[in-house]
């Protein structure tokens, strides 16, 4: 398992307002590729939040991965787009903003302005042709459950959606983190070859 942040996020250094979605899937190419060099090339790529959609994005350029997962992903990466309306014109005049996301407070930048239509999303992941599995909560607070069942309806089988009843978008709750790794391990030992 190889897991990382994006730049300004977590324990990764940078500044996510110097970052945009682009990046964000060119970081999962990165990753995979660094991966394959160290010969541990990864079969399942499983993506959080925004990352969920990056991942939905790179898939189709890491030859190696058989499958993937996203968590509480935004169908469309626009999602953060519609977020920052009401910040246009600071982020068009100072080039970034704080906004609070799932209760933390992020810088975001002018890069996160790119807008995706709706049905370049859903051709990108009719087209994944690999095993999917949803996972949403549906009282998410920042990606509402209908972006998960957007992707889960955009997909062709085989597909799986699982509802998170309870959990937050962060998965703040260990129990709930437990639960997703759990379930991650059930289902990709199925697809995933020589798991």
């Amino acid at each position: 398992m190889f897991r990382f942040d994006f730049t300004g996020l977590g324990e990764s250094q940078g500044d996510f307002a110097e970052t945009g979605f682009v990046s964000h899937v060119d970081d999962v190419e990165a990753a995979a590729a660094f991966l394959a060099r160290k010969g541990l090339a990864p079969r399942l790529l499983v993506g959080h939040s925004l990352g969920g959609a990056a991942v939905l994005y790179a898939a189709s350029s890491v030859a190696s991965c058989q499958a993937v997962a996203v968590i509480g992903a935004p169908f469309n990466p626009t999602h953060v787009a519609r977020l920052l309306r009401p910040y246009r014109d600071t982020l068009q005049r100072d080039g970034a903003v704080e906004i609070v996301l799932g209760g933390r407070t992020v810088r975001v930048g002018r890069g996160f302005l790119e807008e995706t239509s709706d049905d370049v999303v859903a051709e990108r992941v009719r087209f994944l042709n690999r095993p999917l599995l949803v996972l949403h909560a549906p009282e998410d607070a920042v990606v509402s459950v209908e972006n998960g069942e957007r992707i889960f309806h955009a997909a062709r089988h085989p597909k799986s959606f699982i509802a998170l009843a309870g959990a937050d978008h962060l998965l703040s709750d260990k129990r709930d983190a437990r639960y997703v790794g759990g379930l991650l391990a059930a289902w990709a030992g199925r697809f995933i070859l020589g798991a």
